[in-house]
């Protein structure tokens, strides 16, 4: 596999057995009080909100996920369509904060 910016190759060893582990919560739930953009950007990731979290965004922002730099999306189109997809199945996530 290549990055698809620079072409290079890169190593994935995510996932190695096909699966999605979930580890325990390091640290105990807390009333955190989020404010400005994080606090709508996970209000919105809560609520399911598509254009709420878009607008968290600048036009030329990006999202990068966990498994390396072939997971980016960059710019309004590219993170509509990602959190559209990964709103589909019913909404936001549960988050404890």
């Amino acid at each position: 596999m290549n990055c698809r910016s620079c072409s290079a190759p890169i190593a994935v060893t995510w996932p190695v057995d096909g699966q999605r582990h979930i580890r325990s919560a390091l640290l105990k739930p807390a009333n955190a009080r989020l404010s400005d953009v994080v606090g709508r950007y996970l209000a919105a990731l809560g609520a399911g909100d598509l254009d709420s979290i878009v607008s968290t965004f600048a036009s030329d922002g990006y999202f990068r996920g966990s498994i390396g730099p072939e997971d980016l999306r960059q710019g309004t189109r590219e993170l509509r369509s990602y959190f559209a997809e990964c709103f589909s199945v019913g909404g936001g996530l549960k988050l404890e904060h």
